[in-house]
């Protein structure tokens, strides 16, 4: 699918996607995939979701998610699907660093990382809000936190 020696029609998507990274297969059996698109003109990323007839070959595009304005990640990337329906998007390369969207294309989050730092992969689990150490049985989620000054200059 996809590539060189593709078999698939792809029946609503005329671009396809190229140099894609972290294609995953959902519940509902479709394929979610960051594409990464150095092959569009002009060059963009996006993150894709695909229903795939494995028997008929064909490609049936769901969801996509283009950000305004684009963005494009020549290298690494990823996409996540969150038990929310919200979808996690690792711009790779790129600034943003990352992006959740609801299935509705809204930004619900973003994250930029200093200039010249990138993320391979980004990942969001489950926030476990009952976390205790079993040997002492004590709850390990701080009621609250302060900053302070680590260092000082002496003259």
């Amino acid at each position: 699918m996809g590539g060189k020696n593709n078999q698939f029609v792809f029946s609503n998507d005329s671009i396809g996607f190229s140099h894609q990274h972290c294609i995953r297969r959902l519940e509902n059996q479709n394929l979610l995939l960051f594409d990464n698109g150095n092959y569009h003109t002009p060059a963009f990323s996006r993150a894709i979701e695909y229903q795939i007839n494995e028997t008929n070959k064909t490609v049936n595009l769901v969801w996509q998610y283009i950000r305004t304005p684009s963005i494009y990640a020549s290298a690494m990337g990823s996409v996540q699907r969150l038990s929310n329906g919200n979808t996690l998007i690792g711009w790779g390369s790129a600034s943003p660093t990352l992006t959740e969207v609801t299935p509705e294309g809204n930004i619900a989050y973003e994250l930029l990382l200093p200039s010249g730092q990138m993320s391979y992969r980004a990942f969001r689990f489950e926030w476990q809000d009952n976390v205790t150490d079993v040997h002492q049985k004590i709850n390990l989620i701080p009621s609250k936190y302060c900053l302070y000054q680590n260092f000082s200059e002496s003259l």
